[in-house]
């Protein structure tokens, strides 16, 4: 029994220390606020609604653009964001994003994208967007232009759409770049854009036909100033019929043009792969497709 009790008694004086210490700790403590939990948008029963939306900055007339939201669809019935129109741009498309093997590519979406009844759409930087090509004129930051969205079972919404910065968290997340310079003159292979950058491919001869060829890829950052300080590999390869992995270094000729000669073997369609490398910055692949004819 006495034995019970000095346990009992250690045990007592064991959580009084340890009460005191945590009021201690307490006290000591900042006074610091939870953390808000950030609202989510969500559906209002019975309305068709558009939220979050900007678009990026571009500094050049008949350069490109990129627009981001979120459509809300409270009505008890799916939809189908169909297309977009404003005058904005010569053209209004709904592009996605899209991994295709570790090559990041922007492809058209011409049927749209579907809204389940009570959903949401979010159009958002790295994915589903819109894009503004051939721009009327330049996009600053606190512009505002229109759109107008079209759906296959509701009404057509038009919405105002305020230019951000390049530095808000809607419009920094790469894929996209903030703008898209004014492409080089004269017949290109195509042009890509992935972050920060825009790239254009050119062939001599102009079609590429059997036999050899020089390769000019010219690459600018989104403030339209060449890149100079890149490393320029072409990974080059038919579509339908690999011959295995053929690299290329292109070589820097100034200005942003890196030029690699090349051979193609047969005609058909081909690819090249360019991978542009920089100091301090992840590399970046692109991938360009193109036909060679007969010699």
């Amino acid at each position: 029994m006495r034995r019970l009790s000095r346990l009992n008694l250690l045990l007592v004086v064991v959580l009084a220390l340890l009460v005191v210490t945590a009021c201690q700790m307490s006290s000591l403590a900042p006074d610091v606020p939870p953390t808000p939990i950030a609202a989510i948008a969500t559906p209002e029963p019975g309305v068709l609604a558009v939220t979050n939306v900007q678009a990026r900055p571009s500094p050049l007339q008949g350069g490109t653009g990129a627009v981001y939201l979120t459509v809300l669809n409270g009505l008890n019935k799916p939809l189908r964001l169909t297309s977009v129109a404003g005058e904005v741009a010569k053209a209004v498309e709904i592009h996605e994003t899209v991994n295709d093997q570790g090559v990041m590519r922007m492809e058209p979406r011409p049927d749209g994208f579907d809204i389940p009844a009570g959903a949401t759409l979010d159009l958002k930087p790295g994915g589903k967007h819109i894009m503004l090509i051939d721009l009327a004129k330049p996009l600053a930051t606190g512009d505002i232009f229109t759109l107008t969205l079209q759906f296959d079972n509701a009404d057509a919404l038009t919405i105002e759409v305020p230019v951000g910065t390049a530095a808000d968290p809607a419009t920094s997340q790469t894929p996209e770049p903030a703008q898209a310079p004014v492409p080089p003159p004269g017949p290109t292979l195509g042009g890509q854009q992935n972050g920060d950058l825009q790239v254009w491919l050119a062939s001599t001869p102009a079609q590429p036909v059997r036999g050899a060829a020089e390769i000019d890829e010219y690459v600018v950052d989104s403030s339209g100033q060449p890149v100079t300080d890149a490393k320029v590999t072409f990974d080059i390869d038919m579509t339908n019929m690999s011959h295995g992995q053929t690299l290329v270094t292109a070589e820097p000729t100034g200005n942003g043009h890196y030029v690699g000669s090349v051979h193609f073997s047969m005609p058909g369609p081909w690819r090249i792969i360019t991978i542009i490398e920089r100091p301090g910055r992840e590399a970046v692949k692109l991938r360009f497709e193109f036909r060679v004819d007969r010699s």
